[in-house]
């Protein structure tokens, strides 16, 4: 999917988090174009104008209420792709 959208749009700044490092560094190490790969959630959603959440539907409340308060009252569209 990341590589899709940077293919058709390549101005828009890409930036993920995963909770574990071994995902993170799988993601650093990709070529999927990532401008930022996060440590926390908090600094991949700074300035994000879509939020996309790619995990099982179970994990999904918990990684919500991490993301700043801010950021949800700014308009940003939070969307998902979650699986079950």
């Amino acid at each position: 999917m990341l590589r899709g959208v940077r293919v058709c749009f390549p101005e828009v700044r890409l930036q993920a988090w995963a909770r574990r490092e071994e995902v993170r560094e799988l993601l650093r190490a990709d070529e999927a174009g990532l401008d930022l790969v996060a440590e926390t959630i908090s600094e991949a959603v700074v300035g994000a104008d879509l939020i996309l959440l790619a995990m099982p539907t179970g994990a999904m409340s918990e990684v919500v209420s991490k993301i700043p308060e801010s950021v949800l009252q700014s308009g940003t569209l939070v969307t998902d792709v979650g699986s079950v």
